[in-house]
């Protein structure tokens, strides 16, 4: 097994080969890598997963993590109080069920941003765990969530309702692995519990929103769909920090002659083309 700890994939990529060429003869490495004049730093680190890829009956690869090191929290504290306010006006739309877990998250962050952050409740945010079990080895891939952030998601993958329980640990399911890996006794409390109801990642909903919006011109309508929510990360060059990005698009649409619009069924099926 060739382990390392490190904050980056760049980081981690050269590391593994590094100990790749220090684990093996005839100078492997340095046949596989890219040293040319006109390699760059993608060039080289493709190389480097060639050298991983050819290794792998060799090598196991493992990568050490710390989880989540520390949080910034943008904006003002009116903004975080605002965000409050906002939350607590759905209570006009029957959303009580959910409001009473969520507020209490939010005044953590209006009190963090205050510069009085609860440590215990910010250790709490997320926890990744589950596995499963094939013959008498236990896959140790982590399935589901939980932890105060599942409350974000009121609603899975499915639209329906979810339960919503955040602030009683719980013990762990060990049970789940049969015996296969044993309870560590030296754990902290933190270490060995969920913390509210877990959310598997198969059900986590997507974080887009959708609208469909029709475009009438003299030469007929155009129905597009416009799409815009969390398509991934951000993250800073020189802090390694992450930060969630937000973007839209146009992602299809169908075109409606001026013969047709009026006399097209609903669920009919349509020719459609994809907008670039």
């Amino acid at each position: 097994m060739i382990g390392v700890k490190k904050s980056t994939s760049l980081d981690v990529i050269r590391d593994f080969s590094s100990a790749i060429g220090e684990q093996t003869k005839q100078n492997v490495r340095e046949l596989v890598e890219c040293d040319f004049s006109t390699t760059g730093l993608v060039e080289l680190t493709v190389s480097q997963l060639a050298l991983m890829d050819a290794m792998q009956p060799y090598f196991n690869y493992h990568m050490c993590v710390c989880g989540i090191p520390k949080i910034t929290l943008t904006g003002t504290v009116e903004d975080w109080k605002k965000v409050r306010a906002k939350a607590a006006a759905l209570a006009a739309y029957d959303l009580d069920w959910w409001l009473q877990e969520l507020l209490p998250i939010l005044d953590h962050f209006v009190t963090a941003r205050e510069g009085r952050p609860d440590v215990s409740f910010w250790r709490r945010i997320c926890r990744q765990d589950g596995g499963t079990i094939t013959g008498n080895a236990y896959n140790k891939v982590p399935d589901f969530i939980s932890g105060w952030l599942s409350v974000f998601f009121p609603y899975n993958k499915q639209n329906k309702r979810r339960d919503l329980r955040w602030d009683a640990p719980k013990p762990r399911p060990w049970a789940r692995n049969s015996g296969v890996v044993p309870r560590d006794p030296e754990a902290s409390k933190d270490q060995s519990a969920e913390f509210g109801l877990r959310i598997y990642n198969s059900d986590l909903p997507s974080g887009m929103s959708s609208a469909p919006v029709e475009i009438s011109s003299p030469g007929g309508k155009l129905r597009m769909r416009l799409l815009g929510g969390f398509v991934g990360v951000q993250q800073d060059p020189e802090t390694l920090t992450l930060r969630p990005a937000l973007s839209w698009c146009a992602a299809e649409c169908v075109a409606v002659t001026p013969k047709d619009s009026g006399s097209s069924a609903p669920g009919k099926s349509q020719k459609r083309r994809k907008l670039s």
